[in-house]
């Protein structure tokens, strides 16, 4: 619960996050972008992507590491 009230204040912020996410076949993509929602329940997290203006819809099971951007 500790690393939701830090999303959430991610959120609250508007603070730039880099999350690493997992393709298939061991693909692994970096994402920079903003956290419009972290969904517990349906286990999702929307990120707003700036560069290619566009959200993007993952699941807590293809995110490998997620970190506020310095």
């Amino acid at each position: 619960m500790q690393f939701k009230k830090q999303v959430d204040q991610w959120i609250a912020d508007n603070k730039l996050v880099k999350i690493e996410v997992l393709k298939g076949r061991g693909v692994r993509q970096t994402l920079l972008g903003r956290i419009l929602k972290f969904d517990v329940d349906d286990r999702i997290v929307l990120l707003y992507d700036p560069d290619a203006k566009q959200v993007r819809n993952l699941k807590f099971a293809e995110i490998e590491t997620m970190q506020p951007v310095d």
